[in-house]
């Protein structure tokens, strides 16, 4: 019988996820937490700055033709933000190991000259890294909205406890989740699904609920998310 996996990333991300996990022989329902809107945003002039910080792909989708190609860092968050970079068409593209730290750290040993100025590209909500000596101006390029309601068919699937697995990639999109799911009076419905987790504050944000187990990626990647599905279901 094939499993059926619930993903709660925005819509674009989830039916990426939703190929690889056709792939492993899994079914997919998708049901947002968040909602991306692009925002009228003016981005200043590239020659202004040794290099862009990326906390996400969706910053990148808009990016100004004046920008490409630039051959000063990009600094990405992880590895699907890095390749979103080099399909665009930046050039020296870095990746960080997909959380806040790891990208603060990196821009912190990359050997850029004290008193640099660096671009963060990023959504409303997202904390700009902040590291001695190199100046980061931020620049919100997108809004993330926090879905308010599940849909009439994730409501049906709760009720039949239809979700062997639940993927979280951020705590915000896992917050949102376990809110609506306090909300709805559905904290019953977990005892056979599995949370899968990229990171700890992704684990810390829904490990009250009552699944059936909690797990976390070996590395904040998605093809370690995948790889708990091996690890978890075998």
């Amino acid at each position: 019988m094939t499993r059926l996996a619930l993903l709660t990333r925005p819509v674009a991300d989830s039916e990426r996820c939703a190929k690889d996990l056709k792939a492993l022989g899994w079914d997919s329902f998708v049901e947002p937490m968040l909602s991306i809107e692009t925002l009228r945003t003016e981005w200043p002039d590239a020659d202004d700055f040794s290099g862009l910080v990326v906390t996400s792909a969706h910053a990148l989708y808009n990016a100004p033709r004046r920008w490409l190609p630039m051959r000063v860092p990009v600094f990405a968050v992880g590895e699907h933000t890095a390749e979103c970079a080099r399909q665009c068409g930046f050039e020296d593209v870095r990746t960080a190991e997909g959380t806040a730290s790891a990208l603060q750290d990196m821009v912190r040993l990359c050997g850029l000259p004290p008193g640099s100025k660096l671009l963060h590209v990023c959504g409303t909500v997202s904390a700009t890294p902040d590291v001695p000596g190199i100046s980061i101006a931020r620049l919100p390029v997108y809004a993330a909205h926090a879905a308010t309601a599940f849909s009439a068919q994730m409501h049906d699937l709760l009720d039949k406890r239809a979700f062997d697995a639940a993927f979280f990639y951020s705590p915000r999109t896992a917050a949102v989740f376990a809110g609506l799911v306090e909300q709805y009076g559905r904290t019953g419905c977990f005892h056979t699904t599995k949370a899968l987790c990229l990171s700890e504050p992704v684990v810390q944000s829904v490990c009250h609920l009552p699944w059936q187990d909690v797990r976390q990626a070996a590395r904040p990647r998605h093809t370690a998310m995948l790889d708990l599905l091996g690890v978890s279901f075998s």
